[in-house]
């Protein structure tokens, strides 16, 4: 009976790997603005995290709640931004596609919509 109870305990301490974000899946960034990306990872044992800009690794390790910033985004930020999470229970990742836009084309597509209204 004991090490029933024991093997349930363990089995509800472990958890596959979970990511969770809160931004969006595509993102359009003004250049020269802030490039920031949030991912929430949640399992036990603590999962190895790996964050990837178009396939080339940038971050690796076993922090949490991960957060990459860019102080300055520019068109050599834009594509796809993977993170990995992996413990002996499984894997999970997530992606979240950045598009920089250029600034003057920000200021023309805010005056469309002045016009508009």
């Amino acid at each position: 009976m004991t090490v029933l109870l024991f093997l349930i305990y363990l089995n509800l301490l472990t958890e596959k790997p979970k990511i969770n974000t809160r931004n969006p899946s595509e993102n359009e960034i003004i250049e020269g603005m802030p490039l920031m990306l949030e991912f929430k990872v949640h399992g036990y044992p603590y999962p190895l995290i790996t964050l990837r800009h178009n396939g080339e690794i940038i971050l690796k390790g076993t922090k949490m709640d991960s957060m990459y910033i860019r102080q300055n985004a520019s068109k050599m930020y834009n594509g796809d931004y993977t993170c990995t999470a992996e413990n002996p229970l499984g894997n999970a990742s997530l992606t979240i596609k950045v598009k920089i836009i250029g600034e003057s084309f920000a200021l023309i597509d805010r005056s469309l919509d002045q016009s508009i209204e």
